[in-house]
């Protein structure tokens, strides 16, 4: 749309009304949503809303290290 814009045009409509998944069907790739299995449509993937043991394990190292750092930035 941007580009459209910027030019002074209007976009043709088989571009207005694209979805994503034919775009990928004309290009011949794989569409890598998430495919809901009930009606076969795509649907936007959903982050895990489980707790991430590396997420927490990674903050605790970094915390340790600014603390490490002060603790010897200090002697």
């Amino acid at each position: 749309m941007p580009y459209y814009q910027k030019i002074g045009m209007d976009m043709p409509e088989q571009l207005k009304n694209i979805t994503a998944d034919q775009l990928c069907e004309i290009l011949g790739v794989t569409n890598l949503h998430i495919i809901d299995s009930t009606d076969g449509k795509t649907s936007p993937s959903h982050p895990s809303e489980d707790i991430d043991l590396g997420l927490i394990f990674r903050a605790i190292l970094i915390i340790g290290m600014i603390i490490l750092g002060i603790v010897l930035g200090l002697s």
